[in-house]
């Protein structure tokens, strides 16, 4: 868990970056490859990663319309999507102080509840 903002910025920042680097390597012919015959394609794992981010980030207070099915079918069109939530998510914190992360994390997250991954 996080303790401070700049613990979360610079652990975003970093995690971000690298989420990029590989949704900017995604081409659209690989969006349509599975590791397996029933699983997700890879196209369907990143655009989850874009919505997961407009699912679970507003349980603590930030503004994310959400996004939904159909997964694009252009890599370039799943890479803009991830970098302004990305940059959205870091803007939207940029005022947070280390007491009202806590304080948000703590009392306004309600992660417990059920979600259904699709």
């Amino acid at each position: 868990m996080f303790r401070t903002m700049e613990d979360f910025k610079n652990g975003w920042e970093a995690e971000s970056k690298f989420t990029q680097s590989i949704f900017d390597a995604l081409t659209d012919e690989s969006l349509s490859q599975s590791i397996n015959g029933d699983h997700r394609t890879i196209g369907r794992i990143a655009w989850h990663i874009c919505e997961t981010i407009t699912e679970m980030i507003p349980h603590i207070g930030l503004k994310f319309e959400k996004i939904v099915p159909p997964v694009p079918t252009e890599a370039k069109v799943i890479a803009a999507k991830y970098a302004e939530l990305s940059k959205s998510l870091l803007a939207q914190t940029a005022d947070w102080t280390d007491k009202n992360f806590l304080k948000k994390m703590t009392s306004t997250a309600r992660f417990g509840k059920k979600v259904q991954h699709c």
